[in-house]
This record gives C-alpha cells, sequence and structure tokens, in this order.
C-alpha cells in the first residue's frame, strides 16, 4: 500500500463478504497505521472507515494535511472489521510513504481476510 505525503487520499475496503460469499455492510471497520516501533502513528489510531451503503464497501478520506513523512520505514496499516463485537478479519498491510497523489483501494474477503491491496 502507498500513501502520499501532503496529498488528500482515500482509503477504501472493498467487497467486504462473510465466510457464506455474502456481503457485509453493517461492520465496524477501523484503519490504524503503526510506526515501525509498532505502535499507532498520532492521528491514526482505530480511524473508523465507515460504510458506503452497500457492495460490502467502506472508505476514509486522509486529508492532505495529514502527518505522513515520505520515506519512513517500516510502517504498516492495519485495518480490522467487526460485527456485533466480535472480530472478524484483520489485514497487515506493509505501507510506503512517498510523495505525490494516488487512491489506494483494499479488498477483503470475511473471516478468512482474503484479498489484497493495491
Amino acid at each position: 500500500m502507498t500513501l502520499y505525503a501532503e496529498t488528500e487520499q482515500k482509503v477504501s475496503l472493498n467487497a467486504l463478504t462473510n465466510t457464506a460469499g455474502a456481503t457485509v455492510d453493517d461492520a465496524d471497520v477501523t484503519f490504524t497505521l503503526l510506526d515501525r516501533t509498532q505502535q499507532p502513528v498520532p492521528g491514526f489510531d482505530g480511524l473508523p472507515m465507515p460504510s458506503e451503503g452497500s457492495g460490502g464497501n467502506y472508505s476514509l478520506t486522509i486529508p492532505a494535511n495529514a502527518p505522513l513523512v515520505p520515506a519512513q520505514f517500516g510502517v504498516k496499516a492495519v485495518i480490522k472489521a467487526s460485527q456485533a463485537g466480535m472480530l472478524k478479519m484483520t489485514k497487515y498491510l506493509p505501507v510506503v510513504i512517498a510523495q505525490g497523489s494516488e487512491t489506494c483501494s483494499c479488498t477483503g474477503n470475511g473471516a478468512n481476510g482474503q484479498g489484497g491491496c493495491q
């Protein structure tokens, strides 16, 4: 996953499904960035990713003034999805912080957490 400093960008989890393959639109999804010491980056701990209403799609917008510093090493994104208080999926994704502009989109699949991030 690449995040861009000084750029407003959207991070998405697309097509979240349960183990039966049904789309999940009522999960609680959060986004956290961990630094190289595995501590949450200030301002990026458990940010909610609201549902986009259908298709199992969730997203959040990271503002251009977010404290992202290019060339940080060892940064990881953690996306967690829970439903009815039970953790259903956790994705750990290596992060590169760069200059520029792009949209990141992730896909996940229910409790088994299959999918990828581009």
